[in-house]
C-alpha cells in the first residue's frame, strides 16, 4: 500500500478529509523547528485548523 495509502486510510479512519489534512501539514511543516512538533500532524492527533489560524497561515 505504501506510506501515502496508509496515511490516506488513517485519515479516513479518524473521520478526516485526507486532502485537507495533507494541505495543512504541507503548509505547517516549513515553520516547524523541532521533531516534537511533528506529533500534532499525525492523523490520530491532527485537528483541523480554525478559521483564524487558516487566515494567519495564508497571510505569510
Amino acid at each position: 500500500m505504501g506510506t501515502v495509502g496508509a496515511s490516506w486510510l488513517a485519515c479516513q479512519c479518524h473521520g478526516i478529509d485526507p486532502l485537507v489534512q495533507v494541505k495543512d501539514v504541507l503548509t505547517r511543516l516549513p515553520a516547524m523547528t523541532n521533531h516534537d512538533d511533528s506529533a500534532a500532524l499525525m492523523s490520530a492527533k491532527w485537528k483541523q485548523p480554525t478559521a483564524d489560524k487558516a487566515a494567519e497561515s495564508k497571510s505569510r
